[in-house]
């Protein structure tokens, strides 16, 4: 994630990876990992079946979606197996217009499946898979001696400062992760939540070597960028920037990339009553992330996302004005 002229570009945590045929049952499915997502994959001939296979830790919280491909409005319906090939999870038409979304509470350390199959009879074929599999809290890491390994770049995972104790930093509640840097190159270190002010710190040892920090961005929280990071091994402090702040966030890493454009031309308009927002298409966007604010040089909230051009505020007219931003996610 990164600001770019004063508005936020979120990009996926991952690069996108095509789907290999054949792929038409267990025994055949494309390996895929937590992260991955699968571009413009087709459910062709008739029937098609499409199955994906990864590795899943338990009590991490899996969140499996399809989206559109190049515009595509597909009739998915997508299911999750256990190793023994049982279903553990189906949905229909659980995401944007007729795709799908599941999230499911994974039991165990091992292989799951995924499969993605055509209901009903529509002329596109053709669809985005996104695999994420958030840790909330699933192992302690409140203490630097027990800091969670970021096992690879794109990396994301949602956790919680509440409750923890404060080893160094700021007095607020700490979590700690540990990074090894096989090789020299920008980094981006993110903590995106709203609900207290958080930042972020890099450390070449526990409560040593203090490198740089940041508590600004993302939200109430902080983007880090680290130009060239030297080969090592670190330690990434998450805390509140005052003391007794403290709560759920999302913590990511990942690699420069070139910037996601955003989103222009952005309209407002009234349709049925309703705040309605439309602008042109984002070179590259897969997604568009809507933020919303009573004043506006005040902080925007996340309040939405579509896979769309356009999108309404449900929640109506308030007593204040409001002003929105949107912003645009790429596949880099």
């Amino acid at each position: 994630m990164r600001l770019l002229g004063g508005w936020l570009c979120i990009a996926p945590l991952v690069f996108g990876i095509a789907e290999h045929e054949p792929n038409d049952d267990f025994e055949q499915a494309n390996n895929i990992v937590c992260s991955d997502t699968i571009y413009c994959a087709a459910l062709e001939p008739a029937a098609d079946q499409d199955f994906f296979q990864f590795i899943g830790q338990a009590n991490d919280t899996l969140v499996a979606f399809t989206f559109h491909c190049e515009g595509s409005n597909t009739n998915t319906f997508l299911s999750l197996f256990d190793s023994t090939e049982e279903i553990l999870a189906t949905n229909d038409d659980g995401g944007e217009g007729y795709f799908s979304r599941i999230e499911y509470v994974l039991s165990y350390n091992g292989p799951y499946f995924l499969r993605v199959v055509e209901v009903g009879t529509f002329f596109d074929s053709s669809y985005c898979l996104m695999l994420d599999c958030q840790g909330l809290s699933s192992a302690p890491h409140d203490l630097c001696t027990q800091a969670r390994v970021v096992s690879g770049i794109p990396y994301q995972d949602a956790s919680s400062t509440f409750g923890c104790g404060s080893e160094c930093g700021t007095d607020a509640s700490d979590v700690w992760y540990f990074f090894s840097n096989p090789a020299e190159r920008t980094l981006i270190f993110s903590v995106c939540m709203t609900g207290f002010q958080a930042r972020v710190q890099v450390m070449g040892g526990c409560c040593t070597q203090f490198g740089d920090d940041s508590d600004d961005g993302c939200g109430d929280g902080a983007i880090l960028t680290v130009p060239d990071m030297p080969v090592g091994s670190y330690y990434i402090l998450v805390e509140g920037v005052d003391a007794g702040e403290s709560g759920d966030f999302i913590f990511q890493v990942n690699g420069e990339t070139e910037p996601c454009p955003s989103p222009t031309e952005l309209t407002l308009a009234t349709v049925g009553g309703y705040p309605f927002l439309f602008w042109e298409a984002a070179t590259g966007a897969v997604l568009y992330i809507i933020w919303q604010s009573n004043d506006a040089d005040g902080t925007y909230e996340h309040v939405g996302s579509t896979t769309d051009t356009y999108w309404t505020d449900y929640s109506g007219y308030g007593g204040t004005r409001r002003f929105y931003r949107v912003t645009a996610s790429c596949p880099w």
